[in-house]
C-alpha cells in the first residue's frame, strides 16, 4: 500500500468535535489500474505531537481518465491535528504501471467543501461560493414558504472605515427581485 500525507502529522491544530473536509482533484493520466485493489481518502485524527490515533470512513474510488474531486467529511472524535491522506492499494507481490495526477488538495474546517483557491506566490481572491436548487428538490422546497437558517461570524474588518453590507447566505429565484439574504453591516 501506497500514501500520500496532504500536510504533516502535526500542522493542522484541531479540536474533538468540529468537522473537516478533504478534498483533491484527481486523474488517470497514463497507464492501467491492473493490480491496484482500490484507491482510498480519509481523514486522519492526530495528537499534539503527530502521533496517529484514528481516521474517519474511507471514500473508495477508481480513477479515471476524467478529472474528478474526491471529498471526505468527518466530524473529529479524537486527536488536536488532522490532516488528509490518500492511499492506493496494490495486489501484494503484483507490478503495476499508472500515473494519476493529483490537482489541489484541500483541507478546511467545515461540513462540505468550497472551490479551491489556487495560488502561487501571490495572494488571490475568489468569488463567493453559490449553491443552486435544482427543481429535483421541488418535493421539499417551495420559494413560496420555509424557513431560512444560517450561523455565522460577521467579518471583524471593514474597508477605510467604510459601511460595508457583506452578504453570508442568500437564496434566490435567479434574480435580483425575490432573494432573500442573511449578512451584516460594518
Amino acid at each position: 500500500d501506497q500514501f500520500v500525507l496532504f500536510e504533516s502529522n502535526s500542522n493542522v491544530v484541531s479540536v474533538v468535535g468540529q468537522r473537516w473536509t478533504s478534498s483533491f482533484f484527481y486523474k488517470l493520466a497514463a497507464g492501467t489500474l491492473n493490480n491496484v485493489i482500490s484507491c482510498r481518502t480519509c481523514i486522519n485524527m492526530n495528537n499534539a505531537s503527530g502521533t496517529y490515533l484514528a481516521s474517519s470512513p474511507e471514500y473508495v474510488f477508481i480513477p479515471t481518465s476524467t478529472k474528478q474531486r474526491s471529498v471526505v467529511s468527518h466530524t473529529l472524535d479524537v486527536g488536536v491535528r488532522v490532516n488528509g491522506v490518500f492511499w492506493v492499494y496494490i495486489r501484494t507481490g503484483a507490478a503495476v504501471d499508472f500515473t494519476l495526477r493529483i490537482y489541489s488538495p484541500q483541507l478546511e474546517q467545515g461540513p462540505f467543501v468550497t472551490s479551491p483557491i489556487r495560488t502561487t506566490t501571490a495572494v488571490v481572491t475568489r468569488a463567493a461560493d453559490v449553491v443552486v436548487v435544482n427543481t429535483g428538490l421541488a418535493s421539499w422546497f417551495t420559494e413560496s414558504n420555509g424557513t431560512l437558517y444560517c450561523a455565522a461570524l460577521p467579518p471583524v474588518s471593514s474597508i477605510s472605515g467604510a459601511v460595508m453590507p457583506s452578504t453570508i447566505f442568500q437564496i434566490d429565484t435567479g434574480s435580483s427581485g425575490n432573494s432573500h439574504s442573511i449578512g451584516f453591516t460594518l
